[in-house]
């Protein structure tokens, strides 16, 4: 089983209207975890749609915390692309296991003249 989850890097931000700091843009990853510890990540931006913005749910920038980015990523994220993403990082999980079996074969110009 593959536990998945979002990090984030770093946030893209502007002035909107009356609203300072926006967050418009997610820079991150998606990191994938198996039972062995087998793990890898995809890097990923990601545009946020910003098409309605009120003070009662604005949330200042400062306030901000990574499980409400990583909400916003869910919730802006279509199934689809989320499948995508897991699909791409599962596959990437299973070479470890697939490659585990094929032996490193020395350099050939590392070999001594016999």
């Amino acid at each position: 089983m593959i536990q998945y989850s979002y990090h984030v890097s770093s946030l893209k931000t502007e002035d909107i209207d009356n609203f300072k700091d926006v967050v418009v843009q997610f820079d991150g990853y998606l990191y994938a975890i198996d039972e062995n510890g087998k793990n890898t990540t995809l890097p990923f931006s990601w545009d946020f749609e910003v098409n309605y913005l009120n003070q009662t749910d604005f949330i200042d920038y400062d306030n901000l915390t990574p499980d409400i980015i990583r909400s916003w990523l869910e919730s802006q994220i279509s199934d689809y692309e989320q499948n995508y993403q897991k699909n791409t990082l599962a596959n990437l999980i299973s070479n470890f296991y697939n490659k585990s079996n094929i032996e490193p074969k020395g350099l050939p110009w590392n070999k001594k003249n016999k």
